[in-house]
């Protein structure tokens, strides 16, 4: 909700949000377990207020596929959009504001839950050194000058 109003704040009413488009993308982070729930809250939130959201992210950073559903109705109801774009670059491309979050992938939140709740700390440690690894091999998806150079007009809003 916070982000919600601070995107009101800037382009001035909830109203004024249609057919502004944000791109929500999987950003690089030398670490592990990052929360889903910022981008989902993003994609099923902003839908609702006509928004035209971009989702992307490496393979294997997918989302609960139940959000992402809702996500799509959401952007139908509301006469919004929803894309889901293979690249960083295609999701900045013309955006208003981006939003880049690293987050782990759906399923090794998942395979974490498990591992906490039967105390396995030797199976969490090689679970974080695989996923270190697996987001090692990502470290072109950040949020540069040049990838601003992509939106609209060269100046979205950073959201952070």
């Amino acid at each position: 909700m916070a982000d919600l109003a601070w995107l009101q704040e800037h382009f001035g009413s909830l109203e004024s949000l249609k057919g502004k488009k944000i791109a929500m993308t999987w950003a690089y982070s030398p670490s592990y377990g990052k929360p889903l729930s910022v981008p989902q809250g993003i994609i099923g939130l902003m839908t609702r207020f006509g928004m035209h959201v971009s989702l992307a992210h490496p393979e294997g950073y997918g989302l609960i596929p139940d959000v992402v559903e809702t996500a799509k109705k959401n952007a139908e109801l509301s006469g919004g959009k929803f894309s889901h774009v293979g690249s960083m670059e295609e999701a900045f491309k013309d955006a208003d504001s981006v939003y880049p979050k690293s987050w782990a992938p759906f399923h090794v939140m998942g395979k974490r839950t498990e591992m906490l709740r039967a105390n396995d700390h030797a199976g969490l440690k090689t679970l974080e050194q695989e996923c270190l690894a697996q987001n090692a091999k990502h470290k072109n998806w950040h949020c540069t000058e040049e990838m601003m150079k992509l939106t609209k007009g060269c100046e979205a809003l950073y959201m952070h």
